[in-house]
């Protein structure tokens, strides 16, 4: 079984995800693999987000052109690990959410 722990920023606490990324570890702790994914923000960009979200991950490079496109690989990435636990530190409602629009945009 492997951990596999998530991240992820949103435009706002409910809003579209815009970087998702994912470390994979071994049973042991040791470190396997990971995903980093960034597209762009679409519509109004939330204040809070503006102020506090973007200036640390400004080196954080967009590297698919819609939120869609990088799902698409998150996934693929995500069913690579059959037999994992998922952790992410205080889930609701920003990573849960991502797995629940997941299911909605099969």
């Amino acid at each position: 079984m492997v951990t596999f722990s998530i991240d992820l920023e949103t435009n706002g606490l409910l809003g579209d995800p815009f970087i998702v990324s994912t470390r994979v570890y071994s049973s042991d702790g040791t470190f396997l693999e990971s995903f980093d994914g960034r597209c762009p923000i679409e519509g109004e960009i939330d204040s809070f987000v503006k102020e506090h979200v973007l200036p640390p991950n400004v080196d954080i490079v967009e590297n698919y052109s819609s939120l869609l496109e990088l799902s698409k690989d998150f996934v693929e990435f995500y069913k690579k690990f059959p037999n994992k636990t998922v952790i992410s530190h205080i889930p609701y409602p920003v990573e849960s959410g991502y797995f629940l629009w997941l299911q909605h945009h099969k």
